[in-house]
C-alpha cells in the first residue's frame, strides 16, 4: 500500500509492520494508516495520534463488513477508537498483553470474502486521505455486504 501511495501521490511513504504499543512513536509521520487487528492496539494508536496531532486513517474489516474512519487533528474530532467504541470494548474484557498475543488475524481465515472486504475498505481509506489532501472533509464510510444499503457514509466525526 505504501508503494502505491508513493507512486499515486508522488510522495514518500514508508510502511512499518511491527507490534504497536503505547511506547511506539509516530512523530516522523504525517499520516498513519491503521490496519491493526486488535482493539487494545487501536485504542493506543488513536490516543497517540491525537496527542501527537497526526492524521489517522483507520480501517477495520470482517468477512462481511468494514469501515474507514479518519481522524483529522485540525478538526479535533473523535478518534476512531472513540467513534467506534473501542475504549468500552477494551474495558469490558480481560486485559491482554498485546506484545505477547497470538497472531490470529484474517490471514488465518480461508474465507475469500475477507479479501474482498479488505480491498473495499482499503479503497475507502485511500479515498479518505486523498480527499483530506485535496482540502475536502472526508466522511467515515461503513460497508456491509449483507445489508440492503451496502455503503453508508456519515458526516465527519463530532467534536469532543
Amino acid at each position: 500500500l505504501s508503494r502505491k501511495l508513493s507512486r499515486l501521490f508522488d510522495m514518500e511513504c514508508a510502511a512499518r509492520v511491527e507490534d504497536f504499543t503505547r511506547e511506539t512513536r509516530v512523530s516522523s509521520y504525517d499520516a498513519i494508516f491503521d490496519c491493526v487487528d486488535q482493539f487494545e492496539a487501536r485504542v493506543a494508536l488513536s490516543e497517540i495520534c491525537k496527542s501527537e496531532r497526526k492524521v489517522l486513517v483507520s480501517g477495520g474489516t470482517s468477512a462481511e463488513a468494514g469501515q474507514a474512519v479518519i481522524y483529522d487533528p485540525v478538526e479535533n474530532g473523535l478518534t476512531p477508537a472513540q467513534l467506534l467504541g473501542f475504549h468500552e470494548i477494551v474495558r469490558s474484557r480481560k486485559a491482554i498483553d498485546i506484545s505477547r498475543r497470538e497472531r490470529a488475524s484474517c490471514s488465518r481465515q480461508a474465507d475469500p470474502s475477507v479479501i474482498m472486504t479488505n480491498q473495499v475498505t482499503a479503497g475507502f481509506m485511500v479515498e479518505a486521505y486523498r480527499s483530506l489532501l485535496a482540502g475536502q472533509r472526508p466522511k467515515s464510510v461503513f460497508y456491509n455486504a449483507t445489508s440492503r444499503e451496502k455503503i453508508l457514509a456519515e458526516e465527519r466525526n463530532q467534536t469532543c
